[in-house]
């Protein structure tokens, strides 16, 4: 039996680091949060939808590179490589040099071909992307790292430099009039390597040989068989909630979308501390699979009740301040589509909901059945939701995306008490 004062000890640690965890989050999603709050009141409607459709596309790309890189490490990093983690993040980010040269060479040929054809605002967009994307995607790896080795602390203080760094880079683009979609993504990239090369230096304190035991090999393998599944499904998750800012302009002009944007930068916030404290929960939930399923499902339970309540209490307070809020960050613009919040807030006790369900079933290494859920919500974004945009614009782009996060929480739930099924008839 745990004496109370271990007892105690213990919920402490945990308390210090689900605190640093949420600070990593929340410095990272303030950033983005004040870099697109000044966008969107520096810019005209047009450039910012602009940055809005490019820093979508980005995130497809952002996904898949999470999806084989990232989340594997999250899996295999606090257990299989536990004893070898230095060596293991050097194998990782030898990847992460090619997928975003690869990336990168992409963006730049889609800017060079939006050039030669139209004067889109677009076009200068991605090619900042084109300059960013390996610097954003280095520090998106490195922070994950940091939650591997329950070091979030550490996250935290990079995002605090970063954070430092970017708007002091942006506030000098604006007093030198050079601000624009493409600049700011460059001053993102800058921001991010330098604060990831910090990190960097923190996690390998040591000389790191080139392949010890053939670490390599066995990196390559478990991410291409974990990972294939993980890269399918972030591009899956990404169509419901990303691929509306890319049918509204179609239908219903850049403006569409920077409206859109605008509101869902309100609701980031509550989005952004969820993720984190899911992070944190997952190299929990590897290392409770040792004790059962049922002391995972305590651990759950308690989660989504924590992420739910935090997610309806922030719903409730942007929705009745919604107007004041959007008048002081946005000044005039996007005033007249306050009361939206009230349906759109809604979103993170949605995701709130299934989030915990996805981490799960990660930990016990199903990312088929991750795979499966999100793959039934972007056919139906894909026919149901292109639909709505189409018929109702802005307000149907909305539906979609809340519609689309209540149907993948439905099904992620069945799979985790279908695992718990098959686990019980395993026992027996």
């Amino acid at each position: 039996m745990i004496s109370p004062r271990l007892r105690q000890g213990k919920w402490l640690t945990w308390g210090g680091k689900g605190f640093w965890a949420v600070t990593d989050q929340a410095l990272f999603a303030l950033s983005n949060f004040a870099l697109n709050i000044l966008l969107a009141r520096w810019l005209v409607p047009e450039e910012y939808g602009a940055f809005a459709v490019a820093y979508t596309i980005f995130l497809l790309l952002g996904t898949l590179h999470t999806g084989i890189l990232t989340e594997p490490m999250q899996i295999f990093g606090p257990g299989k490589h536990k004893d070898r983690f230095g060596h293991y993040l050097y194998v990782l980010l030898k990847g992460h040099i090619a997928f975003s040269l690869l990336g990168s060479l992409l963006f730049a040929i889609a800017a060079l071909t939006l050039w030669h054809f139209t004067n889109s605002p677009l076009t200068s967009a991605i090619g900042g992307l084109a300059v960013a994307l390996p610097f954003i995607l280095f520090q998106w790896l490195l922070r994950r790292a940091c939650y591997v080795l329950m070091t979030p602390a550490l996250a935290a203080q990079a995002g605090l430099f970063y954070m430092a760094l970017m708007l002091t880079g942006l506030f000098g683009l604006y007093h030198f009039k050079t601000i624009g979609s493409a600049t700011a993504l460059i001053v993102m990239g800058i921001a991010s390597l330098i604060s990831g090369l910090w990190l960097l230096k923190k996690l390998l304190t040591q000389d790191v040989p080139e392949d010890p035991d053939g670490l390599q090999r066995i990196a390559i393998e478990d991410h291409w068989r974990y990972g294939r599944w993980a890269m399918a499904t972030g591009a899956l998750s990404w169509v419901p909630g990303n691929v509306v800012f890319l049918l509204l302009p179609f239908w219903h002009g850049l403006e569409a979308a920077a409206i859109l944007r605008a509101l869902n930068n309100l609701i980031m916030p509550a989005l952004q501390i969820n993720i984190a404290l899911g992070m944190l929960l997952l190299p929990v939930l590897v290392q409770a699979r040792g004790f059962g399923r049922i002391r995972m499902m305590q651990i759950i339970r308690k989660a989504t009740i924590i992420f739910t309540a935090g997610a309806f209490l922030y719903w409730i307070m942007i929705g009745l301040f919604s107007e004041p809020v959007i008048n002081i960050l946005y000044g005039s613009r996007y005033s007249e589509h306050a009361s939206i919040l009230w349906v759109l807030g809604l979103l993170p006790v949605i995701l709130a909901l299934g989030m915990s369900a996805g981490v799960f079933l990660r930990a016990v290494e199903r990312p088929d059945w991750v795979f499966r859920s999100y793959a039934v919500t972007a056919i139906l974004s894909l026919t149901l939701g292109v639909a709505l945009i189409w018929i109702l614009g802005l307000i149907g782009a909305i539906i979609a995306i809340m519609l689309m996060a209540m149907i993948n929480g439905i099904i992620l739930w069945a799979y985790v008490v279908l695992d718990n099924h098959q686990n019980n008839l395993l026992a027996s």
